[in-house]
């Protein structure tokens, strides 16, 4: 297991090795990767918001001519360098910001985000392959904000040294609250627990048909019916968008189809509505596709069975891909973050996008989370209700109610 991050515990990355029955051992713990602060201060100098916007510095990267990037691909090349299974920093930068400021002064915004994404993905790739050999364990698990680099883990995943590769639904900080759990229930009862297959991304809160009920009998302004995963399948293709919010809660960054705004992933005129009803997302950004597990293989390429089921890697599409979901994949390279859905995960959201198959033979739905650009994510129904009502949504699903303007 590797964690790289943007600093704590009095380190911004570790490795670690588990064995079955036995706790993790610390192998090595570095204060010299500094991607994440690199991509900080690049965020900040790209005049984007730093801790927020690093994924559009990450999206933006592929847009660049690549032979126009490759002074700026330099730069960063020469400020870090992994050495075995640690880092190297160049000494001559003694503050990354004003360094990366006057370096990169003259240079496009694309080139310089392609610069810092080709780099860091090089770098990760380097250090994981190294650590691999170093371990002869090819079973790797990486978190920390870094693994948030959905396109860093594709070239992770890809190494011909790594079996497998999972990255957790919540890599960064807020996994810090299920380890210190799980190490507690480990050190007060002198077993050692296999707790990772049971820990699944809904654990946030749920409302019951009940509370819904009482909240829309008090709505007037809207109209309310019940209905089935059959009715939102069709509604979907005939609308192409709704959002959705039904069972528990998504623990983690990615909204996994419990408090989404779902849509027909056959065209990419739908992105626009979308943005243009609620996201006003920046125009190179991608939405996600989720995707039938039994038809995976349809739409990207995943032939060592990588863990997708959390929108954490990345993956090139196929031929039928970018016929059939084009709405869902990069605009520039046509890679996808995928969540793959199994039943016995998500029972409700995989019967919706099965009925939408049944109908359309694609079984893929767009997703994207459930939020006014700049807010928080929906958390009630009554944050549901509210942003529909300051949106340009027209229907929203509360478990079995649909609710339409």
């Amino acid at each position: 297991m590797l964690t790289a991050d943007g600093f704590g515990d009095g380190a911004n990355g570790s490795m670690w090795v588990g064995q079955k029955g036995k706790p993790l051992r610390e192998i090595k713990r570095t204060t010299k990767c500094n991607i994440r602060r690199t991509y900080r201060y690049i965020t900040l100098l790209l005049g984007m918001k730093p801790n927020e916007h690093e994924y559009k510095v990450m999206s933006l990267a592929p847009y660049a001519n690549r032979k126009y990037s490759q002074k700026s691909y330099d730069v960063f090349s020469s400020a870090m360098q992994v050495d075995n299974i640690d880092f190297t920093c160049n000494k001559e930068v003694k503050d990354y910001f004003w360094y990366f400021q006057s370096k990169l002064r003259t240079h496009r915004f694309d080139s310089i985000a392609y610069g810092l994404q080709k780099v860091t993905e090089e770098l990760l790739a380097k250090w994981i392959q190294n650590t691999v050999n170093e371990t002869k364990i090819n079973n790797v698990v990486f978190s920390g904000g870094v693994s948030l680099n959905v396109k860093a883990n594709k070239g992770i995943w890809e190494l011909d040294n790594v079996q497998s590769y999972y990255v957790p639904p919540g890599a960064g900080d807020e996994s810090l609250s299920i380890g210190a759990a799980v190490r507690y229930l480990i050190e007060n009862s002198n077993k050692i627990y296999d707790y990772m297959p049971q820990i699944i991304p809904y654990l946030g809160n749920s409302f019951n048909d009940e509370n819904i009920d009482k909240i829309l009998s008090e709505t007037k302004d809207l109209s309310v019916k019940k209905v089935s995963p059959n009715d939102i399948a069709k509604l979907l293709v005939k609308e192409k968008v709704i959002a959705r919010f039904s069972g528990r809660m998504e623990f983690g960054p990615r909204a996994l189809g419990n408090r989404s705004i779902l849509a027909d992933p056959r065209s990419r005129d739908v992105v626009a509505n979308i943005n243009d009803m609620i996201k006003m997302r920046d125009f190179w950004m991608p939405f996600c596709p989720s995707i039938l597990e039994e038809r995976m293989d349809d739409y990207i390429y995943n032939p060592k069975n990588i863990n997708g089921k959390y929108m954490t890697i990345a993956f090139d599409s196929t031929e039928l891909g970018k016929k059939e979901i084009p709405a869902t994949l990069h605009p520039s390279d046509f890679t996808a973050r995928p969540q793959i859905v199994k039943p016995e995960i998500n029972e409700g959201y995989y019967r919706i996008i099965k009925e939408f198959e049944k109908i359309t033979g694609v079984g893929c739905l767009l997703n994207t989370s459930f939020n006014l650009h700049g807010e928080p994510i929906v958390a009630s129904p009554e944050d549901a209700l509210d942003t529909l009502r300051r949106s340009g949504l027209k229907h929203v699903v509360l478990n079995n109610f649909l609710v339409s303007k």
